[in-house]
């Protein structure tokens, strides 16, 4: 079973500042790639391909499940009366 662990912050002054905490390397998405049979049962996979500064490639595999939980929460948040605080 995927769990997807989300955590919704009202504003960037609560998000996390990765610039100010050394610990994250940043990565440029070049392309992002469904694959519809991706997953055992026939369920969608997505490929996400990044390149780092110097050109490293990385992927990160998701199913499609997990991205659509999240898409779910954006929805969510996106329809949520104004000033309406987010809630963990």
């Amino acid at each position: 079973m995927n769990v997807l662990n989300i955590k919704i912050v009202n504003s960037p002054l609560e998000a996390p500042n990765y610039n100010k905490d050394g610990d994250w390397e940043g990565l440029t998405l070049q392309k992002c790639i469904v694959v519809c049979d991706g997953m055992e049962g026939g369920n969608p996979s997505v490929d996400l391909q990044l390149v780092d500064e110097s050109g490293k490639k990385y992927v990160a595999m998701i199913t499609g499940s997990l991205l659509e939980s999240a898409g779910s929460v954006i929805a969510g948040v996106k329809h949520r009366k104004p000033h309406d605080p987010c809630k963990n």
